[in-house]
């Protein structure tokens, strides 16, 4: 299965999905599972909506990460209107989805970011360093713990 998150960033602060779960809270980047049909951008869209309110332009991939099971891609995006907290998605209208833990959509400085829990650690490093040094043409790709290009 195909996978998306957005990388957005506002006011020097990155949005991402603050989660407790199991005792336990990190921080993992907007998006989710591309339905069949759909298009990585429109999934997305569609995910970005449902999970925090915003509606988004969906910019060029930058990132991917290859798990065992999947494929996750990693775009940059902007937000272009909605309002945060207002999402519609299962996560916070289902309660079937309670054993799951927490969803709570924030603006975390970027300053912030090497100290908290943010999976994957890989990607969010390398978004720290992308905002100093810039992204790199071709989008990065992490496979087996190991970046397969030079992100910058």
């Amino acid at each position: 299965m195909q996978r998306v998150r957005a990388i957005i960033i506002e006011s020097e602060s990155i949005l991402l999905i603050k989660r407790h779960r199991e005792n336990r809270q990190y921080f993992v980047f907007p998006g989710g599972g591309v339905e069949q049909g759909e298009t990585p951008h429109a999934a997305l869209a569609r995910e970005v909506l449902e999970e925090t309110g915003l509606v988004i332009d969906v910019g060029r991939e930058v990132a991917s990460v290859t798990f065992p099971d999947h494929v996750q891609r990693f775009y940059l995006a902007s937000r272009t209107g909605g309002e945060l907290g207002t999402g519609t998605g299962p996560e916070y209208t289902d309660p079937a989805w309670n054993h799951r833990g927490t969803y709570q959509p924030v603006w975390l400085p970027l300053a912030d970011v090497s100290q908290k829990l943010v999976y994957p650690a890989d990607v969010a490093a390398l978004v720290v360093k992308a905002t100093e040094a810039g992204w790199s043409e071709q989008p990065a790709r992490l496979t087996d713990g190991s970046w397969t290009l030079t992100p910058f």
